[in-house]
C-alpha cells in the first residue's frame, strides 16, 4: 500500500477507528478517524461518499464526548454530501438527516 495515497488505507483507518471507539478507546478512535477523513478528502475528493461515511463516524465521537456543535456540523456536511450524490430518498441519507435532527434538540 502507497501509505497515504492508497483509497484502502480510507477503509482501513476508519475499520481501525470503529474498533477502538468498540473498545471504548475514544482518543485512538479518533485519531484514526480523523486520519481516515483527511486521507479520503485527499485521495477520493472533498465530496466523495466516502468522506461523508468517516464524517457520520467523527460525528459520533464527538456527539458522544459532549462536543454536539462539532457533531452537528460534521453531520451537516456529510448530509449535504449525501444528498447530492445519492439524492435525498435514498435511506442513508435520510439516516443521516434524523441523526442531524436528533442532535439538534440537544444542547
Amino acid at each position: 500500500m502507497d501509505r497515504g495515497r492508497d483509497p484502502l488505507e480510507v477503509r482501513l483507518r476508519t475499520a481501525l477507528g470503529l474498533i477502538h471507539a468498540g473498545r471504548g478507546e475514544a482518543s485512538a478512535a479518533s485519531r484514526e478517524l480523523e486520519q481516515a477523513l483527511t486521507l479520503a478528502e485527499t485521495t477520493l475528493g472533498p465530496e466523495h461518499l466516502g468522506v461523508a461515511t468517516v464524517l457520520g463516524h467523527l460525528a459520533g465521537l464527538r456527539a458522544a464526548a459532549g462536543e454536539t456543535g462539532t457533531a452537528r456540523t460534521m453531520l451537516a456536511r456529510a448530509l449535504e454530501i449525501r444528498e447530492r450524490t445519492l439524492g435525498v430518498s435514498h435511506p442513508d441519507t435520510r439516516q443521516t438527516a434524523e441523526r442531524l435532527a436528533a442532535l439538534a434538540g440537544q444542547n
